[in-house]
């Protein structure tokens, strides 16, 4: 009997984690003991009758369908065989003797045979979050939260209109908000054509106005029939909350909850989306938050003035959860935003590919060497200082393909980059990033200059150029004269790179009379500077951002790496990249 005992204090908790996540289990737990005055395992394995009358007591009829979860989950992992979900909750409503025969059924397996994610995920198709999950656990329910405008309706459409073109899986949605006239033009304002689905027979409309007053009985033949009559894969309900709000009474929606668990979600493996209004984290917890497979939570911030979406992934039954926050967008559909870093190369991309990458100059500017970015800000204007704000969290590859391109697009197009380096980057490293642009050793060698103080600890390739560290003034013209000549003998501009943190260093605010008289140098001869700033010391921004033409921050929040000007001020962008893209050019998708 102990053996049996110890089987079910190691089993069950990690079925109703699961199924609740660790925060809901916990609760459940509390609430089962402070009711019963002792263990809930223990109970379940001396009564497991009292232990189902007292989920009863708790949660009325959805204690039913709880357990009948718990039953699936503990079959599906290999804890329960010879006998069924349904089976498995009658012995348990029966109590007494007939209730004793359940724990006889759990075991720990010498080997448990493990469900492939292939069997027993099925893709989101929501854009960016199959990145990060395995998917959502076919025929589950998705519990989906947040606050008006978070942007849950725009993640149920992304479900519904993605898994019918990526997946070919049906879907309908249930309203209770929107008629279908103002779904559909919303959803073409977004670039998602459901009347065309409609017409393929992948895609339904059910309007339940609030007004509906036929109760439970109606909502659930309406929903049933439509998701057997196209064969729907994906559901979603828009909103539960407010669909609640409807029934006579709380026995009605439990009645609605259980039908939707034993029809759709267990026999149809529809997979449901339950959208939430309100904090979960907030507010008192609610059933559906228990019995839901998957919990999401919206939430919208400010962020220096833009909106910054992110998402909660709560619980994910069935699968670790390794990144609980993710940024996203609404803009032309939801997205999720995950952070892709370039993987290294062993050597550069042949010279003689990459013309067909390299952007125009925009008129009276150089290329970012980013389409998007030249489409944001117009290039960076000829004789202009740029300044980039690093967030001390980022890598060198997070914020480098911000400015490699413009770097790489230099050298491509026969002119030359002065360079002083910030600190921790190496001339290999820099040699490295250019040779994802296709800049060769030859040519690296030859147009990519690198000062460094004398005494520094590296190989002396002839691109290696050495100044006096305890001569801020002689350093400064050295470097000017260097670069003036270069640009009066091959008539082609420069671009002037300045490690801020490294010049600051090396020599204190006398750098900053040097780094002026440098810019003025670069609005003369039309050429181009880039600051890049770490906040090594607090004062340095505040110092450099009135002097620069132009002012953006690279940051990392939640996972992504974001950039935004501050002057010019402009929209917040995630740095997106395509994992087998070389060059490795970013996307920017705008946070909206």
């Amino acid at each position: 009997m102990e053996k049996v005992r110890e089987d079910l204090k190691s089993i069950l908790p990690k079925a109703f984690e699961s199924l609740l996540g660790s925060n809901g289990a916990k609760v459940l737990r509390f609430h089962v003991e402070r009711k019963l005055g002792q263990d809930m395992y223990d109970i379940f394995h001396e009564d497991p009758g009292r232990f189902y009358r007292t989920l009863s007591d708790l949660f009325g009829i959805g204690a039913e369908s709880l357990m009948r979860l718990v039953a699936r989950w503990l079959k599906e992992n290999g804890y329960l065989k010879d006998l069924d979900a349904n089976e498995f909750v009658r012995l348990l409503k029966e109590g007494g003797e007939e209730a004793q025969i359940v724990s006889k059924y759990l075991k720990i397996p010498q080997q448990v045979g493990v469900t492939s994610e292939e069997e027993f995920f099925v893709s989101t198709c929501v854009p960016g979050l199959d990145d990060v999950i395995p998917g959502f656990p076919k025929g589950a329910i998705i519990l989906v939260s947040g606050k008006p405008g978070s942007g849950k309706t725009i993640m149920a459409m992304t479900f519904l209109y993605r898994g019918a073109l990526d997946a070919g899986e049906r879907g309908v949605c249930v309203s209770v908000y929107e008629s279908k006239e103002r779904f559909l033009q919303l959803a073409k304002s977004l670039g998602m054509n459901f009347e065309e689905l409609e017409d393929k027979g992948l895609f339904n409309y059910v309007w339940i106005p609030i007004t509906m007053e036929a109760g439970a009985a109606t909502a659930i033949n309406t929903v049933l029939d439509r998701v057997e009559s196209i064969g729907a894969r994906r559901l979603v309900i828009d909103s539960f909350t407010a669909l609640k709000h409807q029934f006579k009474d709380p026995a009605e929606v439990r009645v609605f909850l259980q039908t939707l668990f034993s029809k759709v979600v267990e026999e149809l493996r529809c997979t449901t989306i339950l959208i939430k209004e309100g904090d979960p984290l907030t507010g008192p917890l609610d059933f559906e938050e228990y019995a839901a497979d998957v919990a999401l939570h919206l939430k919208k911030d400010d962020f220096e003035g833009r909106t910054l979406r992110y998402l909660e992934i709560l619980k994910l039954r069935g699968a670790d959860i390794k990144f609980p926050r993710l940024l996203c967008t609404i803009h032309e559909g939801f997205k999720a935003i995950s952070c892709r870093e370039i993987p290294k190369i062993k050597k550069p991309i042949q010279h003689t590919i990459p013309e067909a990458w390299l952007p125009l100059d925009p008129p009276g500017a150089y290329t970012t060497g980013i389409p998007d970015l030249d489409r944001e800000v117009g290039g960076y204007p000829q004789g202009s200082t740029i300044l980039f704000e690093i967030d001390p969290k980022l890598t060198f590859w997070q914020y480098m393909v911000i400015i490699a391109p413009a770097l790489a697009s230099f050298l491509l197009r026969g002119r030359h980059c002065l360079v002083i380096p910030t600190g921790g980057v190496s001339p290999d490293t820099m040699k490295g990033a250019s040779g994802y642009y296709g800049v060769s050793e030859q040519l690296f060698l030859e147009r990519f200059h690198i000062f460094y103080e004398k005494g520094t600890l590296i190989k002396k390739e002839q691109n290696i150029i050495e100044f006096d560290p305890t001569n801020a003034e002689e350093a400064g013209k050295q470097i000017i004269e260097f670069g003036v000549r270069l640009v009066e003998d091959t008539g082609n501009p420069v671009l002037v790179s300045i490690g801020i943190d490294r010049a600051i260093r090396l020599a204190g605010e006398e750098a900053l009379k040097q780094i002026a008289k440098a810019q003025d140098t670069v609005r003369t001869y039309n050429a181009l500077m880039f600051w890049i700033a770490k906040p090594t010391v607090p004062w340095i921004i505040e110092r450099l951002a009135p002097i620069a033409d132009v002012h953006f921050k690279i940051t990392r929040k939640y996972g992504g790496t974001l950039l935004y000007g501050i002057k010019p001020r402009t929209s917040l962008y995630a740095i997106q990249l395509q994992s087998d893209k070389i060059p490795p050019i970013p996307d920017l998708l705008r946070i909206t």
